[in-house]
């Protein structure tokens, strides 16, 4: 059933690449990339040692949430200013309409106005993706292992290097975090989500964490609040990803400072 949910995500995406090339060709693409000027390092921004970092997610709806925030009230932009003054090491940016309503005119807005690393994440099944995620100001990319045959995956990754573009390989059980390691994934998210019932499971973080070696930057997703940050702290997470915790809060800008102190004690 696994396989079947995120082909019919896969089959969705595809989809929506046409419709996205329409609006946004590739010649134009490539201007907007020779344009683009404003690039930070996701990477650097992950590894604090004495603290872990935070990457803040715009986020406005999930699967199995629905809806989280409205845009119209809480511009995207207002947002990722309130992330960046709080201290967030990095925001994310839901690109995915379909399901996370999400866009990329989300990430081009955000990134004329944040001076921190931006991650752009969607369900990316084409270098296309990618090269359109650059041109609006990502500095690194989402990458769902499950969803990808070894040849996307590989696809996608040169295509990021060759933009000097960053990767989260994101894994969700042991077959996931095997092919991430043998794809040598410097940064690897663990999501403690489960892509069918779409239940959280943190025990997630305990089997899967302790098997990255410490030279990689490892990332826990999903199910993050300040009760997981003992726990993530024991399994030396270098960050935690946090979209839905911050968004739902009535001051986004002071649930992040509290948060941000928590992840230092």
């Amino acid at each position: 059933m696994r396989r079947d949910f995120l082909k019919t995500i896969k089959k969705e995406k595809l989809a929506e690449i046409e419709e996205l090339k329409v609006k946004y060709p590739p010649s134009q693409v490539k201007h907007m990339l020779l344009q683009r000027r404003k690039f930070y390092n996701f990477k650097h921004a992950l590894r604090h040692g004495s603290r872990i970092s935070v990457i803040a997610e715009v986020k406005y709806a999930s699967p199995s949430r629905g809806a989280i925030a409205d845009a119209h009230k809480r511009d995207p932009v207002d947002v990722a200013l309130e992330y960046q003054g709080g201290g967030a090491d990095a925001i994310s940016v839901l690109t995915d309409h379909r399901h996370f309503k999400g866009s990329f005119e989300y990430l081009r807005r955000i990134r004329d106005f944040v001076e921190v690393p931006l991650l752009c994440k969607d369900f990316f099944v084409d270098a296309y993706q990618v090269r359109l995620a650059r041109a609006m100001g990502a500095d690194a990319v989402l990458l769902i292992v499950a969803m990808l045959e070894d040849e996307e995956v590989i696809r996608i990754v040169e295509t990021a290097s060759d933009l000097h573009c960053d990767v989260l390989f994101e894994v969700h059980d042991q077959r996931d975090l095997d092919r991430a390691m043998a794809f040598d994934a410097e940064i690897i998210g663990v999501n403690s989500r489960d892509l069918h019932t779409l239940t959280v499971d943190i025990n997630t973080f305990s089997r899967l964490i302790p098997q990255i070696p410490e030279e990689k930057i490892r990332v826990a997703e999903s199910g993050i609040s300040a009760e997981v940050l003992p726990l993530l702290k024991q399994l030396k997470v270098d960050a935690v990803l946090v979209g839905e915790y911050f968004m739902r809060q009535g001051n986004i800008y002071y649930s992040l400072k509290r948060f941000m102190e928590q992840a230092m004690l």
